[in-house]
């Protein structure tokens, strides 16, 4: 399922409903490993805003439009999203983080992060049961809300969120 410009787009986690809005013409794109910014087709360098991380752009294109011209060059593509309370301007990728109970058997976790279609990417060092996780398969952002809420449901995660970018800052376009 891919997202409009506008769309609202929640979830549900331990602490409540936390909702969220398309930002319209901005995404966030992650590169494929070994490509660069200067890599994107010409058409689209000038609507390059800026980096984020090494790996990850923001560019003032729609989703649709992003989906088409760098389907070359990213692995894959996420919008930008406003948090609606706080007017907070973030982008979701396909990872979440999942903090398991302590005593949980590692099999238990390992079965239901299979089941979610989820690879561990990391532990965290200073919290053992708690990981950041990855889509298997790139899904879209509206699949990592949806598995935060399934993770979330079940009694053996104190609890799941998508990870977010820190704060994007607002386009001189918008």
């Amino acid at each position: 399922m891919f997202l409009m410009a506008g769309e609202k787009l929640s979830f549900i986690g331990k602490g409540g409903r936390q909702a969220y809005q398309v930002v319209p013409d901005e995404v966030v794109v992650r590169l494929r490993d070994g490509a660069c910014a200067e890599d994107l087709p010409a058409k689209v360098q000038p609507r390059l805003l800026g980096r984020i991380k090494n790996d990850l752009l923001r560019l003032r294109l729609d989703l649709d439009e992003a989906r088409g011209l760098l389907a070359d060059c990213v692995d894959a593509v996420f919008p930008v999203l406003r948090e609606e309370t706080s007017g907070l301007r973030l982008a979701a990728t396909d990872e979440l983080t999942v903090r398991f109970r302590p005593d949980l058997p590692e099999g238990t976790r390992d079965r239901l992060l299979g089941q979610a279609g989820l690879e561990v990417v990391r532990r965290n060092r200073f919290v053992p049961e708690q990981f950041a996780v990855r889509l298997k398969n790139a899904g879209s952002t509206y699949t990592v809300f949806k598995v935060a809420e399934w993770l979330n449901g079940m009694n053996e995660v104190t609890f799941a969120t998508p990870d977010f970018l820190a704060e994007i800052e607002k386009s001189p376009f918008a």
